[in-house]
């Protein structure tokens, strides 16, 4: 039986099991300090895990393929 892989937010003050994730997404989110982008992982519909806000899409992007080795078994 394969290992349970744990994701955790950019802060490491939270955690979730990758088996429990259906999906990820990229969003704009728009804030008072200006346009950043929020990565989330998709429960279901309408039930999510914040990974983070990045500066960048690029640096969301990173952190969204460092899940994937994670969850590939990369790392």
């Amino acid at each position: 039986m394969p290992k349970e892989k744990m994701l955790f937010s950019t802060n490491g003050l939270s955690s979730v099991r990758s088996s429990k994730l259906r999906s990820f997404t990229i969003q704009d989110w728009n804030t008072f300090n200006g346009n950043h982008y929020r990565l989330i992982g998709l429960f279901s519909k309408t039930d999510e895990f914040e990974f983070g806000i990045f500066d960048t899409v690029e640096e969301a992007k990173e952190y969204l393929n460092n899940i994937h080795s994670i969850i590939e078994g990369g790392k």
